[in-house]
């Protein structure tokens, strides 16, 4: 009879610890269960991060090309500013070259001029000698 009480007494106890071990086990699935919710909440999140982040490198490509192409005509019109700058001191110095070349030639018409009624003063005094 004590051998049954024992008996009874161990199995009262294991059927507690049996009952304790099944409860573990379901609160251990149910965190099981809410860890896999978990990653693929995580995996979602990566492959959606993975979507924008080649979203993002495609946009910026697309602005480098602008950006370079961009750079390519400002410089283009860098270089014809330059020139166009470059052409008018050019311009600038002819036109001082030629006014310069200008105003000898008016001296030179003015010399000529002078010379011109001096000569004719002196055919006219040759012609009034000669009469």
């Amino acid at each position: 009879s004590q051998l049954e009480q024992e008996k009874r007494s161990l199995q009262e106890k294991l059927e507690v610890v049996f009952l304790s071990q099944q409860e573990r086990a379901k609160e251990y699935d149910q965190k099981m269960d809410a860890l896999n919710v978990y990653n693929a909440q995580l995996l979602d999140n990566m492959e959606a991060s993975r979507s924008e982040c080649h979203n993002l490198k495609t946009q910026l490509h697309k602005r480098e090309t602008t950006i370079t192409s961009l750079q390519e005509k400002v410089d283009t019109m860098a270089t014809e500013i330059r020139n166009k700058v470059q052409r008018e001191k050019d311009a600038q110095l002819l036109q001082g070259e030629l006014k310069k070349q200008l105003s000898a030639a008016l001296m030179e018409v003015e010399k000529v001029k002078s010379q011109s009624k001096e000569l004719e003063d002196t055919i006219t005094k040759l012609l009034c000698w000669g009469q």
